[in-house]
């Protein structure tokens, strides 16, 4: 206990309500007012749900998070939301605190069934797609540039085939 836990992307708060009884608070903040309302049904006391644009509510938040996690999101951020993301994010996290990432990474032999044919693969330096489910590969190298450009560094980096994902830690 003693840590102050923030999700970026928290949608109807899966993870709130199941994480918050290890930690002291939980910070969700998402882009969709829908999933924000059920998350703050379903979660306890300890856990904040706020609106990305809920500037002057976010801003008490500044500096006071340990950790912060983004289950499914960086897989669905190009180049540009992605600074956009760490531009956000960087503001909340005490000094050493960790931002857990999970980014895309297309194994042909581990797709199978209908997801084989289905997945819409584009470049970070591509423009956002239509498609909501579109992914963006990154090479590890375009995810160290991005991530020095804030002054962050990689303190662990996992190739996971499985789930088809570069699981990566950062820290300042």
């Amino acid at each position: 206990m003693g840590k102050a836990l923030m999700e970026l992307g928290c949608g109807a708060g899966a993870l709130g309500k199941c994480i918050a009884r290890y930690c002291d608070s939980y910070l969700g903040v998402d882009c969709s007012r829908i999933a924000l309302g059920i998350a703050k049904l379903v979660s306890p006391e300890n856990c904040t749900y706020l609106h990305v644009n809920e500037h002057k509510e976010l801003s008490k938040y500044f500096g006071t998070i340990d950790t912060v996690v983004s289950r499914f999101f960086w897989i669905h951020q190009n180049m540009e939301m992605a600074r956009r993301a760490l531009t956000f994010l960087r503001y909340f996290l005490k000094p050493q605190g960790r931002i857990y990432m999970d980014f895309f990474m297309l194994c042909q032999e581990k797709a199978v069934g209908h997801w084989k044919n289905t997945w819409i693969t584009l470049s970070p330096q591509e423009p956002l797609a239509e498609a909501t489910s579109a992914t963006y590969e990154y090479t590890f190298e375009e995810i160290t540039t991005l991530i020095e450009e804030f002054g962050f560094k990689i303190i662990h980096h996992q190739p996971h085939g499985e789930t088809q994902r570069r699981y990566i830690v950062i820290t300042r």
